[in-house]
């Protein structure tokens, strides 16, 4: 591999061979690796039984291990430390993937993983077999996504490995299993069918599971700390690969043998309406994440607007056949859509006839609301989780890279850049001319026209002290929810904290951290994770009411207020339940099931309606008296955690399907 190989490659890739092609080692014979996942190192927890399974891997004597992801329980440095203890006791030699719990409590989780254990994603070379480390993971989130840069890298890094080399693949959330957890995992599956992909090895789903991803051997195990793992034999002389397990409940048994060399692989093959016609009867079809149906079936369940991944599956083969297809029309209609260049997580702001948006792959672009016109991007340093707020002819963001923004609201142009204590996730807020945000240990009031710091308020030290959401004000206060369990109320112009009230303070988990506050009438209303809604008096800090869903529990998803009413949505899986309660003592009004999990979004109000948008990129829209359905859109393959804009009829929504779509109902 020459010198401008390596670099095509790009970041995050280790190379330890020069060798591109397949050949057989000159030295060794047999490779042995070691694959595990799930280790939840945590202070007094999964301690001991991961430093006796690190034991009994060593006696294996493997080359190295591969540990899947959730490698710690939080992502704190303190549990990083523990885990860096317990391997280098070992002796072992181990390559990581983050996981979701490394990043998803952390603001610095992903800075903490990759000083401790190299680059996220990455691949490497060991005796002429290429082991392939991805990064599924979305910071702040249970969900997992391969990035556009990620996958742009895996394509190059593929196209040099070549296709004869056996390639070994891992990542923490599952490939090409019910259940989708990487939004894009087809568009990954289908980059390996040219590709002599050998075995697919997952973590998250704490199961001894095999099974079938287009023809390639996919794993996953218990977690260590459960006893569970496999070894990987790798036999250079017979061409062969032998994978054995060990659970709690057995020993070490075999459970694959898969041939060392290429198989034959079909070409690429695409769905249209020619193939659709010439299908046999025994072909099967499904749309987006349902089940696999007859031709019939499946176009029967085809009956929401929008963009929908229809696949096909023929007889006696593993491969599938894609293509995005129109929905039918319905009560909501697309008035236009437009690309992104990376996914969002943040809520969709308007202001002046524009709908600002940040992006995941670190930009901030201005459309015209009226047709989606462009009017510009601006590409920042670091990922954005963190929702744009528009005040005086500027826009300002937060940043991964640890800075907070301003940008020219004209143009785009970069006015300045601060320096903050950590990464910047949280939304902002601004008033008497202070732009307020919440950053790691840290609350910041910086001047809005020079982006010099008024003024900072220190949080009560803890790995929980930062917050996630946006921001909200009056003009007099700020008002943030954090992840220390507690909601604040500070002074706009001094810093001061007014007051902190506990929401539920069982543990770090149950926080208003990620359902954004609002300002209504002089009170904050907040959720909080161990299923409470909140009503708090501003002036006092008095706690006017705390309500508990019956069924699922609010958690995630920021309230909307309107006049008398409360909408948000609840968490949990496959219902998505959203409810209206009074404004004045929070009792239920209505109860409305979306039929889909509903994550971080939450639910705004237009002329007549509420809108809210479920984890499968689809966005509900519900009769605002009484909660019955009007319509629901889907915009397309990838998760929807964000909060959709509304102005009149029109609902402007964005998702990790790496669009922005203008809707009317």
């Amino acid at each position: 591999m020459t010198r401008r190989q390596v670099l095509q490659l790009g970041a995050g890739v280790l190379v330890l061979s020069s060798s591109k092609a397949f050949a057989l080692p000159s030295a060794a014979t047999k490779t042995r690796v070691a694959f595990f996942s799930d280790t939840h190192v945590a202070v007094g927890r999964n301690i001991k039984e991961n430093e006796a399974m690190l034991a009994e891997i060593r006696a294996l004597n493997p080359a190295f291990c591969i540990n899947a992801g959730d490698v710690t329980d939080q992502g704190w440095a303190e549990q990083v430390e523990l885990y860096l203890g317990l391997v280098k006791e070992s002796g072992l030699k181990v390559h990581h993937c983050p996981g979701n719990h490394d990043v998803r409590w952390s603001p610095q989780g992903p800075l903490i993983f990759e000083e401790s254990f190299g680059k996220p994603y990455r691949a490497f070379e060991f005796e002429g077999c290429w082991f392939i480390l991805l990064d599924t993971t979305v910071p702040l989130s249970h969900w997992g996504n391969v990035a556009s840069p990620q996958v742009a890298w895996l394509e190059r890094t593929l196209k040099l490995i070549g296709p004869d080399a056996p390639i070994f693949l891992f990542g923490h959330h599952w490939l090409g299993r019910e259940g989708v957890q990487i939004d894009n995992e087809y568009a990954i599956i289908k980059m390996l069918r040219r590709y002599n992909v050998k075995l697919i090895g997952n973590g998250h789903g704490h199961n001894d599971l095999k099974w079938d991803v287009e023809g390639r051997v996919a794993l996953m195990n218990k977690g260590l700390y459960q006893l569970s793992y496999c070894v990987i034999d790798i036999d250079h002389l017979v061409k062969e690969v032998v994978v054995t397990r060990r659970t709690a409940e057995k020993p070490l048994h075999e459970i694959a043998r898969i041939p060392l060399a290429k198989g034959v692989r079909p070409k690429d093959w695409y769905v249209d309406s020619r193939i659709l016609e010439e299908l046999p009867g025994a072909a099967l079809m499904k749309l987006n994440a349902g089940p696999w149906l007859s031709m019939d079936d499946a176009f029967k369940a085809w009956n929401m607007p929008g963009y929908h991944d229809l696949y096909v599956r023929l007889p006696d083969s593993p491969y599938i056949g894609h293509e995005e297809i129109a929905g039918p029309t319905g009560e909501i209609k697309s008035v236009w859509s437009k690309p992104l260049p990376g996914g969002v997580m943040g809520q969709v702001v308007l202001a002046d006839d524009s709908v600002i948006v940040s992006t995941m792959d670190g930009s901030v672009l201005r459309f015209h609301t009226y047709m989606g016109e462009k009017l510009w991007q601006k590409k920042i340093g670091g990922f954005c989780h963190s929702t744009p707020v528009v005040s005086g002819g500027k826009v300002f963001v937060g940043s991964s890279d640890g800075y907070l923004y301003a940008l020219d609201f004209k143009t785009g142009k970069e006015l300045w850049k601060k320096r903050l204590m950590g990464p910047v996730y949280a939304g902002p807020a601004v008033a008497k001319g202070i732009v307020f945000v919440p950053n790691h240990g840290v609350f910041y009031g910086i001047d809005a026209a020079s982006g010099e710091v008024r003024w900072r308020t220190g949080m009560p030290k803890a790995n929980t002290n930062f917050g996630q959401s946006v921001a909200a004000t009056d003009g007099e206060v700020f008002i943030a929810g954090c992840w220390d369990s507690h909601l604040y109320c500070l002074d706009a112009l001094t810093g001061e904290v007014r007051w902190r009230n506990a929401c539920q303070e069982r543990t770090f988990a149950f926080s208003p951290a990620i359902g954004s506050p609002v300002i209504a009438d002089g009170h904050a209303y907040v959720v909080a994770n161990g299923n409470g809604l909140f009503k708090f008096e501003i002036a006092t800090g008095d706690k006017v009411f705390e309500v508990a869903s019956p069924g699922q529990k609010f958690g995630h998803s920021g309230p909307c207020v309107v006049g008398d009413r409360v909408f948000a949505g609840c968490l949990g899986d496959g219902e998505g339940e959203v409810r209206c309660v009074s404004a004045v003592d929070g009792k239920e009004i209505w109860m409305a099931k979306t039929g889909y999990t509903i994550y971080d979004s939450c639910a705004r109000a237009g002329d007549g309606f509420v809108t809210i948008n479920s984890v499968p990129g689809i966005v509900n829209v519900l009769n605002q008296p009484d909660g019955k359905m009007i319509g629901q859109f889907r915009l397309g393959r990838g998760h929807a955690f964000s909060t959709s804009a509304v102005a009149g009829k029109r609902i402007y929504a964005a998702s990790f399907s790496n669009r922005l779509v203008c809707l009317e109902c």
